[in-house]
């Protein structure tokens, strides 16, 4: 019998250390909007994203960084304030356990902007700051905005983003590792949204190109450039009629590309989600769209570790939102395996949810960041899924403090293999949300942890267990609360 114990305790340990933790979080501290742009994963496991935060009634954003633990709560935050404008647009961790963040600081008295970088320790503080004109010639206060940094391998920065200080272009720093400025490119005529450093010490660079002249339609546009920023080759794919413009781009296992943007020349109709997979030499290999009949829009590409791909962006097409976090994961040929969409709060036609930035997890699930306008107020949104694109725990706002206690039967049930389970905490408590097979044992814990008065919703995902009766109970201070659900499978 004690072998039996031993046994079963290793089983139910191995399980809870391999589960992945996933989450839905915004950000907001009710002064403000909150607006995420970019999130990467940390060094801790945690997460640092960049975006702005703008009081209310005031026309001046301000820089907004923000760093968490592993379970998405905040480890700090910090605001930083200049008398002009000033929007964090790309976020990475440095060599040196710190971080680098670009974007436009942007006076909107002289009516121009600069491109930036700013140095921070692991702890937010700064260490430099430096903006940049990527053309002398132009006049003293020209219109740039950084869209993307990369560390360098001589442990330098490049940064790329969009000028139109005297003709729209694609403009290409190359610092080093203190920010100072080693070269300049600028490239006429295109927009670049998304650069990467490549394989061979080179870059590549995406955007658009106009195809008859300023304010004409675009193609999306391809560039490969050198490691001295010289052009090697430029291809564009679109149809002339219409707009394509390309927004992420990433280097591939096998040395070509994999882009993604909007297209308005293919696909189910208005924008739809474009993924463009070339070789190394920039010559397309397949495409695809995603979307329905009305805006999608793909905002960040990622390979994922099986060899395909990942997508978040936004949807009309699809959700109860006006906008929707649109999430898509492919196999390596472009082919769907899974579809998601994210909101935050309560879902209704005029809420607006975002997805901005996506990354590949430690555990092999997803990190999104995007921005969702909830009650009149922008914040910023944070996603953790699993591997399957599934959240199991979703933090809904209190929108109207609940007069008791109370346990939801869950929705589906039967169900197969998530289902839906709302409860309502009338003052803040520590709550617990555990679920529990007919003998007796803890199978699933939904939520561990204090909660403020308010309704909340979390959904379960029992893909790992076997079809039956189940139990979820609710302890919430005094109050204790038992359910059945039936898993069929």
């Amino acid at each position: 019998m004690k072998k039996f114990i031993a046994l079963f305790t290793f089983i139910l340990v191995s399980q809870q250390l391999t589960a992945q933790i996933t989450f839905e979080k915004s950000f907001w501290d009710g002064e403000a909007h909150y607006l995420g742009n970019c999130v990467q994963q940390t060094n801790d496991g945690g997460y640092i994203i960049t975006g702005s935060t703008q009081d209310y009634g005031d026309i001046t954003p301000n820089l907004l960084i923000i760093k968490t633990n592993v379970l998405g709560d905040t480890s700090w935050a910090k605001i930083y304030r200049n008398e002009n404008s000033f929007v964090g647009s790309y976020i990475i961790q440095t060599n040196d356990g710190g971080f680098i963040i670009t974007g436009k600081l942007c006076s909107y008295q002289a009516g121009c902007g600069r491109a930036f970088l700013m140095k921070i320790d692991s702890n937010g503080d700064s260490l430099w700051a430096k903006t940049y004109n990527s053309s002398p010639n132009e006049p003293p206060c020209p219109e740039e905005n950084s869209n993307i940094v990369q560390q360098t391998d001589d442990g330098g920065f490049i940064l790329a983003g969009s000028s139109m200080s005297s003709a729209d272009g694609i403009f290409l720093i190359k610092t080093n590792a203190a920010g100072d400025s080693l070269w300049a490119k600028r490239y006429f005529g295109i927009k670049g949204t998304s650069v990467q450093q490549t394989q061979d010490g080179g870059y590549i660079l995406t955007g658009s190109v106009f195809t008859n002249g300023a304010d004409s339609n675009s193609n999306l546009y391809l560039m490969k450039i050198s490691s001295d920023g010289d052009s090697l080759w430029a291809k564009s794919f679109g149809l002339s009629s219409n707009n394509d413009e390309g927004y992420s781009v990433r280097q591939t296992n096998d040395s070509g590309f994999i882009i993604t943007g909007a297209t308005y020349s293919f696909g189910a109709g208005n924008s739809d989600i474009l993924l463009l997979k070339t070789n190394a030499n920039g010559d397309s290999l397949w495409f695809k769209t995603y979307g329905g009949s009305d805006a999608d829009v793909g905002n960040s590409v990622r390979q994922t570790n099986n060899g395909g791909f990942i997508i978040t962006g936004y949807t009309r097409s699809f959700g109860p939102c006006l906008y929707d976090v649109y999430t898509i994961k492919t196999d390596e040929n472009g082919d769907t395996v899974f579809t998601k969409t994210f909101w935050w709060g309560i879902s209704s036609n005029e809420q607006v949810a975002i997805g901005n930035s996506i990354r590949q997890t430690n555990d092999g699930g997803y990190i999104i960041v995007g921005t969702t306008e909830f009650l009149g107020a922008d914040r910023v949104l944070l996603i953790k899924t699993n591997a399957d694109g599934i959240v199991t725990a979703v933090e809904q706002s209190p929108n109207n403090k609940p007069e008791q206690f109370y346990l939801e039967q869950n929705y589906p049930n039967p169900f197969n293999p998530t289902t839906s389970i709302q409860y309502a905490v009338s003052s803040r408590q520590f709550v617990s949300l555990k679920v529990y097979d007919v003998l007796g044992n803890e199978v699933a814990t939904l939520v561990n942890e204090e909660k403020p008065a308010g309704t909340y919703e979390v959904n379960f995902d029992a893909g790992n267990l076997s079809s039956g009766v189940y139990l979820y109970q609710l302890r919430a201070g005094n109050f204790i609360q038992t359910m059945k659900m039936l898993l069929l499978k």
